[in-house]
């Protein structure tokens, strides 16, 4: 239900956004640079060196006065002068605040990437703007075009917008909502409380009694169990390693709670191997295993859960006002395999629920929703299942309408936050539909292309170079090098094998398995096998050291060179990279032709035209 699921709506719209308007960021942000000419070129005064380090602390940039008054100094991470034009194109401004998103969503994607944030990241704000003023002459065009008025467009943002003032309206109710670290606390130990606990087995229970009994009396539970032990009424003794609550036997656990260190159970009756036993155990001793990731996770735990149980009232509250269920109809509704079918009922008007001011939900909104959900097909759900699902079904689209009201009702389609994301993902979703209708339609890629392509990147197109080997294993590698000398003087392989002092003899299972005369692949090798091959032909000798001191030598059996790959083979492979690279000529050509014909002014300070 959606109130159990407060992020689910999100994810999915942030999926489609990348789906359908991810070519934006694709040719933004790439290495790809549009350049502008004509009457798009910046002012002379303002060249120079625009480069900045990102740096979560400081970014700044100065951008020009457009009544020609002093620059400004601007921080880039903040959230002042946002709407500051830094680019106006066609009378349509490019802003800092969008300037700071984009900077903002590149840093934190190379972030992510590990590889990158090793080798360290500079950005160039010049780049930045100079894509985004790329971006917006592509967004006016596909305006001017009429593809904003496209059904699949309209459907989209329709879409983005009711998902987004739900979440918005979401976040605004629990905006104030905290847990304390008390509350933290007390959840998180009890996550990560451990008890070490003794347990002692009886097969009988009167046995189990007289050893418990002895206890109250003062006996020791050390010297109970031992005396048990001995005199063979104890059948075994199990624990003494410590064991979070979840994964001790429940019959254990619902004693502990109140049990002190060194207290002794009642006895318990117990199962073991399809037998019943009984049980007396001994708290040992307890702890608390520090670990500030799950300390955080039971802090996000508590939240989400308040998060819900409010959302949950918010909601309750809501169903007051205006709701009237057609209960016989719901309950009607037949999707398993006697009923009408799926299919029919999604074309059924009839009205489930009404709701005052909004369009009623009818059984074909439900059958929709429910169809969703059915992975499998109704066929292969059981009809409690159906039931529930119907129900949850019914819940969904009542809890979206009435959030999606409730938030036009608060105004929140009105806000600064909901409209910059809006024009965001519409000028992100015009791009892409820009390219999807109007640009690839008149790329192709023929043969010809594809060959010619495979000419010049023949390299890229070869097998593996394999290698079969065999290996000797040595205690030292002194003893190794004196082997591979006689080797290489022409000793007989099969002789050395026999009389070589130093020789170790490996179990199976220790030994090299890359060296099993088995032909492997060069680049499937760990990287000091490769240094140690690299280079070989076929019947040489190289030394290896291994792990654990062991050194070895390998003799290549052979070693077969990559071989080019039939062009048939990596057609669909190389198609893909030259369609890639027409497409990015073809905007290329489109960006350079609409900055022609365009008014770009840019208030970027040092900005450089590159």
């Amino acid at each position: 239900m959606e109130h159990l699921m407060p992020y689910g709506e999100g994810a999915a719209m942030q999926r489609r956004s990348w789906k359908c308007g991810g070519m934006l960021f694709s040719l933004m942000f790439s290495g790809m640079v549009f350049s502008i000419n004509g009457a798009g070129t910046a002012d002379a005064t303002m060249q120079g060196t625009g480069s900045a380090a990102v740096s979560p602390n400081v970014v700044v940039v100065r951008v020009l006065d457009p009544a020609g008054r002093e620059p400004v100094t601007v921080p880039l991470i903040s959230s002042v002068d946002g709407d500051r034009p830094v680019a106006v194109v066609n009378a349509e401004p490019i802003t800092i605040e969008d300037l700071r998103s984009a900077v903002s969503d590149a840093h934190q994607r190379r972030k992510d990437d590990k590889a990158e944030e090793q080798q360290g990241m500079r950005m160039n704000v010049d780049r930045f703007l100079k894509r985004l003023i790329n971006a917006t002459l592509v967004v006016q065009e596909a305006e001017s075009m009429g593809l904003a008025e496209v059904p699949s467009v309209k459907e989209e943002m329709d879409r983005f917008s009711q998902i987004t003032l739900r979440n918005l309206l979401r976040e605004s109710l629990w905006k104030d909502l905290t847990v304390s670290e008390a509350e933290v606390t007390k959840y998180y130990e009890a996550a990560q409380e451990e008890m070490k606990i003794t347990l002692v087995v009886f097969g009988k229970k009167n046995d189990a009694r007289k050893a418990a009994a002895r206890i109250r009396k003062g006996a020791a539970f050390s010297d109970v169990v031992t005396g048990a032990l001995r005199d063979g009424t104890a059948i075994g003794v199990e624990g003494g390693s410590f064991f979070r609550k979840d994964e001790i036997d429940p019959l254990i656990a619902k004693k502990l709670p109140g049990m002190k260190i060194g207290e002794v159970s009642p006895v318990l009756k117990m199962e073991k191997d399809k037998k019943t036993v009984y049980g007396l155990f001994q708290l040992e001793e307890g702890r608390i295993v520090e670990d500030l990731k799950v300390k955080e996770a039971a802090r996000n735990i508590l939240l989400t859960d308040r998060k819900k149980a409010l959302l949950g009232t918010y909601l309750r509250s809501l169903y007051k006002i205006g709701i009237k269920t057609d209960v016989k109809i719901i309950k009607g509704l037949d999707y398993g395999p006697t009923g009408p079918g799926l299919e029919k009922l999604m074309q059924d008007d009839r009205v489930a629920v009404v709701i005052s001011g909004e369009a009623p939900i009818t059984v074909g909104d439900i059958s929709a929703a429910l169809e969703d959900k059915l992975y499998h097909g109704a066929k292969n759900a059981s009809t409690a299942k159906l039931a529930q699902l119907k129900q949850e079904a019914v819940e969904e689209i009542l809890q979206k309408r009435l959030l999606y009201r409730e938030a036009l009702k608060r105004g929140v389609d009105r806000t600064e936050l909901y409209q910059r994301m809006y024009r965001q993902h519409r000028r992100n979703f015009l791009f892409g539909t820009f390219i999807e209708k109007v640009v690839v339609p008149s790329i192709r890629v023929v043969d010809d292309d594809i060959q010619a392509y495979y000419r010049v990147h023949e390299s890229d197109f070869r097998t593996s170079e394999m290698v079969r080997m065999r290996a000797l294993a040595f205690d030292t590698r002194d003893a190794a090098a004196l082997t591979l000398g006689k080797l290489k003087e022409g000793t007989d392989y099969q002789w050395i094998r026999t009389n070589a002092e130093g020789l170790r003899n490996e179990p199976a299972g220790e030994k090299l398995a890359f060296a099993q005369e088995q032909p492997v692949a060069s680049k499937a090798l760990p990287e000091d096998v490769r240094t140690a091959i690299e280079g070989g032909r076929s019947g040489d000798f190289r030394l290896y050291d291994g792990a654990g001191g062991t050194a070895y030598i390998l003799q290549l059996l052979e070693v077969v060179p990559p071989q080019p790959l039939p062009v048939d083979n990596v057609k669909a492979t190389i198609r893909a990279k030259v369609f890639g690279q027409k497409l990015e000529s073809a905007m290329e050509a489109w960006v350079k032709r609409l900055s022609e014909s365009s008014e770009i002014n840019v208030y970027l300070a040092d900005y450089m035209n590159r």
